[in-house]
């Protein structure tokens, strides 16, 4: 199950540009001739990209990725430390494609290798991570306004 909502949250946006620039580059492409920035793209960060004052860091290369929804200021936005979130690129940087968590560091279902067995969990920094991407988290069993209305609707029309 874990692999098939994994799946699905690429398919939902989950996706990294970085990959493109991975795929297609020599280590010495020119990034300005890809235009592939996603929105996960747009909380990737890294130290040198917030000494330089850059709003993202879009490289695909070994150095630490963190996530940050402040262009930086806080790593992890606020629901897991540490200054090493994304994978770095199959290519490039570590191995693993860039549209992931880091592997084996327990981040999220968003993570690119779990083993057999291994239950892969839904955790808070997946949630933000799609609400950022424009999906809200809708909790199971609390039905929406409209669901009421046709309900009511229906026990209307039973009683009449």
């Amino acid at each position: 199950m874990g692999g098939a909502i994994h799946e699905i949250g690429h398919a939902l946006g989950f996706t990294s540009g970085v990959d493109v620039l991975d795929n297609n580059g020599n280590g010495t492409i020119n990034d300005d001739v890809f235009t592939f920035v996603t929105a996960m793209d747009l909380t990737r960060n890294s130290a040198d990209s917030v000494a330089m004052g850059a709003d993202i860091d879009w490289t695909a290369d070994n150095r630490p990725k963190f996530y940050s929804i402040d262009g930086g200021v806080t790593a992890g936005g606020g629901i897991v430390g540490g200054t090493d979130h994304f994978s770095r690129g199959r290519n490039f940087g570590d191995g693993q494609q860039a549209s992931h968590w880091r592997d084996n560091l327990g981040l999220g279902i968003m993570d690119p290798a779990i083993a057999p067995g291994v239950l892969n969990v839904f955790t808070a920094l997946d949630a933000q991570a799609f609400d950022i991407i424009g999906y809200d988290l809708i909790v199971a069993g609390v039905p929406e306004p409209s669901s009421l209305v046709v309900l009511g609707g229906a026990f209307g029309a039973l009683l009449l």
